[in-house]
């Protein structure tokens, strides 16, 4: 029986033998900010997921195919590696995380405009990559079954 996930490893390219461990040890660095990540509002999951996979590509099948089969984000990685998808949950919690850093950081910070106009522009920059991705898988088309003619 084949592998769910054969497709998505077919895709990777091993790094050369000197810098795997380089990617091997990104790899789970990324994994542990990313379980930071999952408990600290400030810090994102998603895209340190993402780089983890990434990292994990390069170092061992082995261990890209692990995060790729958690529960948890597995289907997350999946989705967006197939079809770009982020699902409407982490494009709300991204937003709203986004904004509350803003504010916080504007209100209690209390810094520079120029610095004010500079994070608030990258921040409207990456809020309306997240927003204008698809939240769904595209819906593959049903055949439409066989009409026999009858004599």
């Amino acid at each position: 029986m084949s592998d769910p996930h054969d497709d998505l490893m077919t895709e990777t390219r091993l790094a050369s033998k000197a810098t795997r461990p380089f990617w091997f040890a990104l790899g789970w660095l990324a994994v542990a900010l990313a379980a930071a990540g999952a408990i600290l509002p400030i810090l994102p999951t998603v895209p340190f997921l993402l780089v983890a996979a990434w990292a994990f590509g390069k170092s061992s099948k082995r261990w890209r195919a692990w995060i790729y089969s958690q529960s948890t984000f597995g289907p997350m990685l999946i989705a967006w590696e197939r079809h770009g998808v982020i699902p409407p949950i982490a494009k709300f919690a991204a937003v709203l995380t986004m904004l509350s850093s803003f504010a916080a950081l504007t209100v209690v910070g209390q810094p520079p405009i120029y610095v004010s106009v500079i994070v608030g522009l990258i921040l409207a920059t990456v809020g309306w990559f997240i927003l204008t991705r698809p939240s769904y898988p595209p819906v593959e088309p049903t055949p439409m079954p066989a009409i026999e003619d009858s004599p």
